[in-house]
């Protein structure tokens, strides 16, 4: 992307040049924040509006059900009924309201075509589903402090207008008015791509000459408008889901897992020693749990009692399941997305929580619950522990990227590694959904040791075979030299 100076409006709006078949380069102008912001209210209704429309019908028909009067608000003890019905697509429809409609979409949302804004690669193209989803995962950072604070604030300082999930993403925001859809719309197949190429072609020939002969004039810019429409339309070339899965399973997959490595085990020796840290200043001055944990859970603990005990009488093991999912999902998520921080924030989840994992052990063994604390964490933590760090690590990769660009910008180093790293998120998500149900379902239970041990031994496998490619390693299998895109990618 080059900022142009062919008329009044160019000096203020930097342009995303790309050439086209027919050699008139197309000018798409890049968003700012204003148009950004603008885009992003309309959305914002919207998804309020449809998360209360349901929340109001769904509490309006659970409190009428039983012959009671109708009313907004949530019952004294919600039933699976008010969780799954009502609160989960309330949260679905808000949280998930973006990846969601972008997706389906294909960058677009209502407000932004509000805005007459699209989504677009930097190619000019219309990007994939994985950088799609991928800028909306960095929302978790781009929506902090508060009204998208550092996503404001990278929108601004940086000169492609682009938040922190655009730059991992490598997609940006430009004006597109949707006239080629529609006509697109209109009709299928052959015979639309067919009227857009005529179309395309012609508009190229009408600008070719209005560049020469005004470049400043409006009807110039309208003609830029029209062509750089026509420019995304016909720049739709998303490889099929098969091709993606066969290129992540044999490739992608495997070459990041490589990378992890090293980063995996420096990120499981700091987790060991922050928890060795832990168990140590808890033992030393006893008093310092209270840095760790509320007055409940040690009151509990000095009872005799483990703060783990009657989980399944708040919640049945499936929600149970579902909220150490969550949690665990968010806390494995921030250690990745801090990397950009240059790895300083993934060292401090993981050195926070490796801290309070051994200040937690302290607390118990000091009061003869070691063997109790043992029991529950057996089944599910280590291979809990390994997800995190395998998170945490990954991180780190992005944060060393940061830190040693090599031959790249730091912007373009950034996000070469976070979409080389992307790939393990979805691998450890469904690792811990393993972790949440042994959860849920065995470390609760009054289950042997043994077989506790076992299911956790098993779940660690699984685990680590996931995410170390242990024939690759031992030199078992012959490694794929890697494509000519990830040679580039790195």
């Amino acid at each position: 992307m080059t900022p142009t100076h062919d008329g009044h409006r160019d000096l203020l709006q930097p342009e995303l040049r790309e050439p086209s078949a027919t050699g008139v380069e197309a000018r798409l102008r890049v968003a700012g924040a204003g148009a950004r912001a603008h885009a992003f209210m309309v959305d914002f209704y919207i998804r309020v509006a449809l998360a209360f429309a349901w929340y109001a019908a769904g509490a309006v028909l659970h409190s009428t059900a039983g012959g009671g009067e109708a009313t907004l608000r949530p019952p004294r003890e919600p039933d699976d009924w008010w969780t799954f019905a009502i609160e989960i697509p309330v949260l679905v429809i808000y949280l998930l309201y973006h990846p969601i409609v972008e997706t389906l979409l294909r960058g677009l949302t209502p407000g932004k075509r509000f805005a007459g804004l699209r989504i677009a690669a930097l190619d000019g193209g219309v990007p994939t589903t994985g950088p799609l989803l991928l800028r909306n995962v960095f929302r978790l950072i781009d929506s902090a402090p508060l009204f998208y604070g550092v996503g404001l604030l990278m929108s601004f300082v940086n000169r492609r207008g682009q938040r922190l999930g655009d730059l991992a993403a490598g997609t940006l925001l430009v004006y597109d008015d949707g006239a080629a859809d529609a006509r697109l719309r209109r009709r299928s197949g052959l015979e639309a791509v067919e009227a857009l190429l005529a179309e395309h072609r012609s508009v190229s020939r009408q600008l070719a000459r209005a560049r020469a002969a005004a470049p400043a004039h409006r009807d110039t810019e309208r003609l830029e408008a029209r062509h750089a429409a026509l420019h995304l339309a016909l720049r739709r070339d998303p490889p099929t889901l098969k091709q993606w899965v066969d290129r992540v399973l044999d490739e992608t997959l495997p070459r990041a897992a490589r990378e992890l490595r090293p980063f995996l085990a420096a990120s499981l020796i700091g987790f060991a020693l922050a928890a060795l840290a832990g168990f140590g200043l808890v033992t030393v001055e006893p008093e310092s749990i209270r840095l760790f944990a509320s007055a409940e859970m040690i009151r509990q603990v000095s009872e005799g009692q483990l703060w783990t005990a009657g989980l399944l009488g708040v919640a049945p093991a499936s929600v149970l399941s579902g909220m150490v999912f969550a949690n665990n999902l968010v806390v494995a998520l921030i250690a990745w997305l801090l990397g950009f921080l240059f790895a300083l924030g993934t060292v401090y989840v993981i050195g926070v929580n490796g801290v309070m994992l051994g200040a937690l052990f302290a607390l118990s063994a000091a009061h003869g619950l070691g063997g109790a604390f043992l029991d529950f964490a057996i089944a599910h933590g280590p291979a809990e522990i390994f997800c995190l760090c395998a998170a945490g690590a990954a991180g780190a990769v992005v944060g060393e990227a940061l830190a040693r660009p090599g031959e790249a910008t730091r912007a373009e180093a950034f996000s070469a590694a976070v979409r080389r790293t992307a790939v393990l998120l979805p691998v450890i998500a469904g690792l811990l959904v393993m972790c949440a149900v042994v959860e849920g379902y065995v470390s609760t239970r009054d289950w042997p040791f043994t077989a506790k041990a076992a299911v956790g031994f098993g779940a660690l496998s699984i685990a680590v075979s996931v995410l170390v490619d242990w024939q690759e390693l031992f030199g078992m299998r012959r490694t794929t030299p890697p494509t000519r895109d990830a040679q580039a990618s790195r």
